[in-house]
């Protein structure tokens, strides 16, 4: 056989696959494109404070389109507009259905100021500005005046050193798995601290430093705290535990 033969059939082979390669691609695409993948149903999973017809609204997904006809990465980005919305991700769900997962963003502390109470995150997120204390978690920080806000900004907790002292607190609680055991931190007009325990005790102290500087007592008095007590740290000194008489 003559190299001219040799080097045809080896050519007509080279179509014959490239041929064969574009009819199966074409029917993928053509199959993808088909009404099998006609978007019938999209759930919405993890929204409990946020409202899932504003997710609906907002993910940019309608029923009836193609299932892959959208971005997952831009439908994410569009849910986490929503100021209460922390996270999002997208499933597609074979062969017509799509699942929103949302993680709502959760108070971390509610700071009340002349007459609203301001609800932040723990990055910062202001989630609401209302006149009544909002019916979700979030430690209250009270005693404070002049402190401004609007849902959806971005809280700088560095701008005051009440609300600077206030986050150093209750990330250490956090972190110790202690947060949950407070209830309230008021700062009277001397600018001294009272953290307010589920149990009804408080804990009293002058500074960030002089909390910081006792941590360790202050670790063991929450684990193991009974109830109805006040306790005084002072930086360099030894907690003195007194009465209960503040208002």
């Amino acid at each position: 056989m003559s190299k001219r033969i040799v080097r045809k059939k080896d050519a007509s082979n080279r179509i014959f696959i490239i041929i064969i390669v574009l009819l199966v691609i074409g029917g993928f695409v053509f199959f993808i494109r088909s009404s099998f993948f006609t978007i019938s149903n999209i759930y919405v999973e993890g929204a409990s404070k946020v409202d899932k017809s504003e997710v609906l609204n907002i993910c940019g997904i309608q029923i009836g389109e193609n299932l892959f006809d959208f971005s997952a990465k831009q439908v994410q980005e569009n849910i986490k507009t929503i100021t209460n919305v922390k996270t999002a991700s997208v499933v597609r769900v074979y062969p017509d259905a799509v699942k929103i997962i949302v993680t709502e963003r959760v108070p971390f502390m509610v700071i009340s100021s002349d007459g609203n109470y301001i609800s932040i995150d723990d990055s910062g997120k202001v989630l609401s500005v209302s006149s009544g204390l909002p019916d979700t978690a979030g430690v209250l920080v009270s005693g404070l005046s002049g402190i401004t806000a609007q849902a959806g900004d971005n809280f700088d907790f560095m701008s005051n050193v009440y609300t600077q002292s206030a986050n150093e607190i209750f990330r250490y609680l956090k972190n110790q798995s202690l947060y949950d055991l407070v209830s309230d931190l008021h700062i009277d007009s001397n600018g001294c601290y009272y953290l307010y325990t589920k149990k009804t005790n408080v804990i009293k102290f002058y500074s960030l430093s002089a909390f910081t500087s006792n941590e360790d007592f202050i670790k063991l008095f929450l684990q193991n705290e009974d109830s109805q007590i006040m306790v005084e740290v002072i930086e360099g000194c030894d907690p003195v535990y007194k009465a209960i008489d503040i208002k």
